[in-house]
């Protein structure tokens, strides 16, 4: 009986202290955090530190469980910017080993066209979205820029796919009338306009 009393008051005692614990063990606790809590207390507080225990840390000159709501305030905001960061890097490496399907040629026109590219297509509108709401998060701190710069390249890519699927499907449709030579015989001078825009257009598919 002794012993479960014992137990008991030392559970109860330990109680308030877990909010602290949950606190210094978040994932994504970085230097700038402890900078901020150390800044707090008034005394430097690492996890290098050789006494980073919670009996040292509850002590002078830390007195932690007196900055317990506060603890909680940084380490939340550690979560939800390790979180960012984590997406951030999961959209990058998303596309590794991604690559534009032209390995299909046209017709008979010796010339590879961009195959289906649905599923790039909807990894850059997923992303977009993504992105968009990484944006407006109060939490991007200093990811702000990468955040940014990321949103600028999947615009950049989106908007130059759908210009690249564009031109090719006029090519497409126009590739043929051009090939005929009654149509060219008929309108020459739009023939020879093709031309120029048909050769730019295979030598760049054949690069």
């Amino acid at each position: 009986l002794d012993v479960a009393e014992a137990t008991h008051t030392e559970m109860q005692e330990f109680r308030p202290l877990v909010p602290i614990v949950v606190a210094l063990c978040m994932e994504g606790m970085a230097e700038r955090h402890w900078e901020d809590i150390s800044r707090r207390v008034g005394s430097t507080i690492s996890p290098e530190m050789p006494e980073f225990n919670l009996r040292s840390l509850c002590q002078a000159p830390f007195h932690l469980q007196e900055h317990a709501e506060f603890l909680e305030l940084v380490s939340s905001r550690a979560a939800k910017e390790f979180s960012i960061e984590r997406r951030l890097g999961e959209m990058q490496k998303a596309w590794e080993g991604l690559s534009f399907d032209c390995s299909q040629m046209f017709l008979n026109s010796s010339t590879f066209i961009l195959g289906n590219c649905e599923p790039i297509s909807a990894l850059l509108d997923e992303q977009l979205v993504v992105t968009q709401s990484l944006q407006h998060s109060p939490f991007k701190g200093r990811l702000e820029e990468e955040i940014d710069r990321w949103a600028h390249q999947l615009k950049y890519m989106l908007d130059h796919l759908d210009a690249w699927l564009r031109c090719q499907t006029n090519w497409q449709y126009l590739q043929p009338i051009f090939d005929s030579l009654d149509v060219a015989r008929q309108m020459p001078a739009e023939a020879r306009r093709f031309k120029a825009v048909d050769s730019l257009w295979r030598s760049m598919m054949h690069a």
